[in-house]
Formats: structure tokens, sequence, C-alpha cells
């Protein structure tokens, strides 16, 4: 049964009478984590769940909230939250220690190491194509010497060649939001944002390559390789050669976004017009949520991604709406 240990410790504050900042910073340390183990075939599992290893997440969240200005006609606030974690492997069984575990899970291509993190990215390294058209990856001993490039991905696809290639663990998370009131007007804006880490983007790798008819293609295949255009990095446009897309840092994105979560803009009908009509309060606004999303790739969305792959899925739904709030 795994167990777990937490600290927490932060301040909260106020300045100006317009700044409020306040910081927290976490600890958690758990000890024989749930974890499912790669055993041998043999027994007619891939895995079975065990209780292993000490695992510890720290880090620091941040959130500031400012009046920018404060008038009769006219208020602006800002508000900004963001989150720092870092994880850390402390401990796995003994005979692991040396050379880690890989998960036994499709579409997982991390590995854990002691010392290291849950989310680094192990994967072989893609130098680029060979004097033909095919890609070259680079090779490994058991010593984690370079022993040289590989055009047979089964030769740069082992243990020992997949190397630590980066960690889908961002450097911060967070969001932000802007509210502005004018005369009866009113502005809110909302946005989420992450910086850094990493992730496989399995969707671009598969239209990368063709191994089967009438499948679609991303249009960075017009650079493919032909007699006429040698210095490319996309190997030979060539119905079964099943490497074309096979996984490596190749594939690997920046995580890093920008969305804009929400967009409203009101407008409050002056009193004495609204009495006329019998009302309180009349306010008609548009609001449009799901907005934009700005990332490394047009189409990549690096919000919905586990453990630094990503594949198909369904983005938020982009949504604009017209509305009016009425108090009798």
């Amino acid at each position: 049964m795994g167990k777990s240990l937490n600290a927490n410790i932060g301040f909260e504050s106020r300045f100006f009478n317009r700044l409020n900042l306040n910081m927290e910073y976490f600890y958690k340390r758990t000890t024989n984590m749930l974890f499912y183990k790669p055993v041998a075939i043999s027994t007619g599992v891939a895995s079975m769940p065990v209780n292993m290893g000490k695992l510890r997440n720290a880090g620091v969240e941040v959130e500031v909230d400012i009046d920018i200005i404060q008038h009769r006609d006219f208020i602006w606030n800002f508000r900004l939250n963001l989150s720092h974690v870092k994880n850390k492997i402390l401990e796995l069984p003994a005979e692991n220690r040396e050379n880690g575990i890989f998960p036994n899970v499709s579409g997982n291509y991390t590995k854990l190491m002691e010392g290291g993190s849950i989310y680094d990215i192990y994967l072989p390294e893609w130098v680029g194509l060979d004097s033909e058209w095919k890609y070259l990856w680079n090779v490994y001993d058991e010593n984690g010497n370079l022993t040289g490039t590989t055009t047979d991905y089964t030769l740069a696809y082992t243990d020992e060649s997949r190397r630590n290639v980066g960690s889908s663990l961002p450097k911060l998370t967070g969001g932000f939001n802007t509210t502005l009131a004018w005369k009866g007007f009113d502005l809110s804006a909302v946005f989420s944002y992450q910086l850094g880490g990493k992730v496989y983007d399995a969707v671009y790798a598969g239209t990368m390559q063709m191994s089967n008819y009438g499948q679609s293609f991303h249009k960075d295949i017009l650079h493919a390789w032909t007699p006429e255009n040698t210095n490319t990095n996309v190997p030979k446009l060539q119905y079964g050669y099943s490497y074309g897309s096979s996984a490596s840092d190749r594939f690997l994105t920046s995580a890093s976004y920008l969305n804009i979560r929400n967009l409203t803009l009101g407008y409050n009908i002056p009193r004495a017009a609204v009495r006329n009509l019998g009302l309180e309060s009349l306010r008609v606004y548009a609001t449009g949520d799901n907005l934009a999303l700005f990332s490394k790739r047009k189409g990549f969305d690096p919000r919905q991604y586990d453990f630094g792959y990503s594949g198909f899925n369904y983005s938020p739904i982009r949504t604009v709406s017209l509305g009016f709030s009425v108090t009798l």
C-alpha cells in the first residue's frame, strides 16, 4: 500500500490596497508506489501491479492579483497564476537501479531511472538521412558509448540505444486574465499557457510516411527526398518504407502553448432606459470560448498528452454566443 508525506507552506499579502500576492511551496514524498512492472510474457501477462520505489514531487505556486486602474468610470484588473513542479525518482528496487525500467505500456516512451523523473522521454536519437534517402539513428552499446549509426530501426530501438531526449514536464503552467469596465461596458479575457516540456507527436509522425494506400499526408511531405532534392530531412516517398514514422526524437515537439479560453464583451443598458420597461437592469453580451490555440505546429494540441505521447484526440469546441441577462 502506498504511503505519502505532504507538506505545504505559504503566505498571503496585500500591498497598497490594490496588489494581492500569494505564494505556496508544496512537497510530497510517496513510498511503496503502485506500478505495473514488466514481467516475462511466459507468465501469461505483460505486467503486474507491485508496490515499489519512492517518488518526490515539489514545487511552487504563485498568484498575483492587481488593480491596475481604480477610477469611478474606468476599472482595470489583472490576475496571473503559475505553477512550477519538479519530479524525482528517489529509489527503485535494487535489481532496477542500474538499468532502470521501461514501462510496458503502449505509447509510453518514458523510462524510470533512479535520480531521474517519471516524465523523462527515452527514444532513439535521429541523425538525418543517409547518403541515399533513408533515416539514420545513433546506436549505443550497453556502456552508453556511441558505436555508430544505422538505417535499421530495430538496432536503434533497443534498451541501450534509447536515450534521454527530454522531459514532458513543463517548466511553467498556469493562466492569466484581465477585466476592464468603462461606463457600462465590460470586457474580460481569460488565457491559459504552458512553457517548456516536449511531447511525441504521433499524429504528425503518422502523416509523414506512406505505409498504407489512401492515407493523408502532412504538407511537410512535399519536402521528401528526390534526386533533385537531396538537401532535406524527409525520406523518399516510397510505399512500404516502414521506418518513415518510427518513433524517435525526430518527432518530438515543444509542448508550450497559449490558449485564448474566453473573451466576453458586455454592455449594461442605462438604468433610466430599462426602468421604463419595468426592469431593474439589462445587460447584453457576446462571448467566445476556446477561440484560439497557439502551439509549435498547426493542428497540434499540446493540452492533451500522457507522459510525453500525443495521439488522436478531440480539442475543446470553439463556441461563440450572444445573450442578455435581466434583473426584474
